[in-house]
């Protein structure tokens, strides 16, 4: 008898359960002392200064991977200005955000940092203009048939829980 499957065996099973357990569908949720609308309605207010976004904007593109993967956001802004933005998220977990290529290259921003909060108020305030805002809105609606609605929904679940972490660390500074 061979040790060779066996190993094989060994070898395959745990690469399997790496995999398995590297790709989370969501962000990590956020605790109960953050609640999502005190977040938003913070967050709608911020005006996008460092961002340097005059609104209103167009979604010219939203694209993001139901399986948790990138997730990549065009506007173009009331000057005629396009800003892009880009999530990226490995297998193993890595997980940033960037200002770019549009602005001649990455510029990682901060998890739940000023940009990020700035990009979720620009994108809460266009929702609030759509006719399925409360689908577009709504965190675990799956019903929004427009490709570019569910890519801007996916980029608001992601800061919805970034910007949730990040605030709650400060209320605990």
């Amino acid at each position: 008898m061979s040790i060779l499957p066996i190993v094989f065996v060994v070898v395959c099973s745990v690469s399997i359960g790496v995999f398995a357990y590297a790709e989370p569908a969501k962000d990590s949720p956020v605790k109960k002392d953050t609640p999502l609308q005190q977040r938003r309605a913070k967050c709608q207010k911020t005006e996008p200064k460092t961002l340097k976004i005059v609104e209103p904007v167009e979604v010219k593109d939203a694209f993001y991977a139901k399986d948790g993967g990138s997730h990549t956001i065009t506007l173009v802004d009331k000057k005629n200005v396009t800003h892009e933005f880009v999530i990226r998220k490995s297998a193993f977990g890595t997980f940033d955000i960037a200002e770019g290529p549009a602005k001649n290259g990455d510029t990682p921003l901060e998890s739940g940092g000023t940009e990020e909060q700035e990009l979720y108020g620009v994108l809460l305030r266009w929702g609030d203009k759509q006719p399925k805002k409360a689908e577009l809105l709504d965190k675990t609606s799956d019903s929004l048939e427009d490709s570019t609605l569910r890519g801007v929904q996916g980029m608001l679940i992601r800061l919805d829980d970034r910007i949730g972490i990040k605030l709650e660390s400060k209320a605990k500074e």
